[in-house]
């Protein structure tokens, strides 16, 4: 008997120990996040079960109305704590540097890495994130005060001195989807030299903004075969209108760069997309020689109206003379929008000789704002096509006099050189 009491009571307390944990746990249970969701829902049902639907999806909208109101409420206050701060340390930046970089920037003369760090007084202060963002765009803001006549081996030297090089890199590297397309942006605008090798391996990114934004710095940046990726046609570019202006850019950036513009008529010829041939065809005018422009003559007749539009605009921007015959013997087969791109555009390239031209379309257009191009582009084209034009007010019936008189209204020189 005393053997077995003596047994039972060793059991007992070897189990106390793990009774009290188990005690203690049910009393101290530890909810997850789920738990604690499910467990006030529940609350939240059982409180309002007994009263009419209506009420109870009222009350339940007006509590979660409250709670994005406050949840929304502390967002604002901390976005706008955020930029307060960053507006701080952008204007505390650009009072500190900016005026001494704006005179290194529009400088001819080329200063070195040194004399720009004794110009500045810069001082590495170890930014980095968003700080080093705002060095950018302090760069890019004074940049494009002096766009037209920056020195662009001064920005190179501005770049290096602040650092911007291997932040750039860094991001492209390991930075977050945003910051690897804002340093992609960054590096194109300020034209940094980024490793080609860094490139590479974003070509294959998973993003199609980071794929293209890649390509399209890829005319900036490669010697030999800046428009690779114009003509390959398994690149999908989802074409933009602001492609057009980063287009131009990197090939403006290249030209005072020192980089040599490869010849665009056979990227014309090959681009699988329309809209960046479209693009190309008028950068040709740009950057292409005599030749290249004339062989550009050929889509004034195309059957795609994108590549007609861009090749007229491509004479008027060249002010290509050799162009004029084929766009006066084009005119009738274009659409009145191209019809009237290309009164303006012989406008433009002014030959002197396009007066005739101007009469006979007037004679033959029957769209009023077809014929109100006319007058106009006859009236600024010079002395006798403006005399020409008083004689043809002189004898206009009722309906034509309201164009004449709606040209003379129109008070600004629309500057077309």
């Amino acid at each position: 008997m005393s053997k077995r009491f003596v047994l039972q009571l060793a059991v007992m307390l070897c189990t106390m120990p793990a009774l009290a944990t188990i005690s203690t746990r049910m009393y101290n249970y530890e909810f997850t996040g789920a738990e604690y969701v499910g467990y006030y829902l529940l609350r939240w049902v059982y409180v309002f079960q007994g009263y009419p639907f209506v009420i109870q999806a009222s009350v339940t909208v007006l509590m979660f109305s409250i709670l994005m109101v406050a949840f929304l409420t502390i967002r604002i206050v901390l976005d706008k704590y955020k930029n307060s701060r960053h507006e701080k340390f952008y204007i505390k930046l650009k009072r500190r540097y900016g005026d001494i970089l704006l005179k290194i920037f529009a400088d001819k003369h080329n200063y070195t890495d040194q004399e720009v760090l004794e110009l500045t007084n810069y001082k590495d202060e170890g930014w980095k994130g968003w700080r080093m963002f705002f060095v950018g765009r302090l760069l890019v803001e004074i940049k494009s005060e002096v766009y037209d006549v920056y020195n662009y081996r001064n920005v190179e030297a501005v770049v290096r001195v602040f650092g911007l090089y291997g932040f750039v890199e860094n991001e492209l590297t390991f930075g977050s989807y945003p910051n690897r397309i804002k340093s992609l942006q960054l590096s194109q605008f300020l034209m940094i030299d980024v490793a080609e090798s860094i490139l590479v391996r974003l070509l294959s990114s998973t993003s199609h903004m980071v794929r293209k934004e890649v390509r399209m710095f890829y005319v900036w940046l490669s010697e030999y075969e800046p428009f690779r990726f114009f003509i390959d046609k398994n690149v999908d570019y989802e074409y933009r209108p602001w492609d057009s202006l980063e287009v131009h850019h990197m090939l403006r950036a290249r030209k005072i760069g020192g980089k040599e513009i490869p010849s665009l008529v056979p990227i014309v010829h090959h681009c699988p997309d329309p809209q960046l041939k479209s693009c190309l065809i008028r950068e040709v005018a740009y950057w292409g020689t005599y030749e290249d422009i004339n062989k550009m003559r050929c889509y004034i007749t195309d059957d795609n109206t994108l590549y007609r539009s861009a090749a007229i605009q491509c004479m008027g921007i060249a002010k290509f003379s050799y162009a004029e015959q084929a766009l006066e013997q084009a005119y009738s087969q274009q659409t009145e929008e191209l019809k009237e791109l290309t009164l303006y555009t012989i406008l433009r390239i002014r030959s002197g000789k396009a007066l005739p031209f101007y009469v006979g379309a007037y004679g033959e257009s029957t769209v009023a704002t077809t014929k109100f191009a006319i007058l106009m582009c006859m009236y600024w084209y010079n002395e006798e096509s403006r005399e020409t034009f008083e004689l043809l007010e002189s004898s206009a019936d009722e309906n034509d006099l309201l164009l004449f008189k709606e040209v003379r209204a129109v008070l600004v020189d629309p500057m077309i050189e």
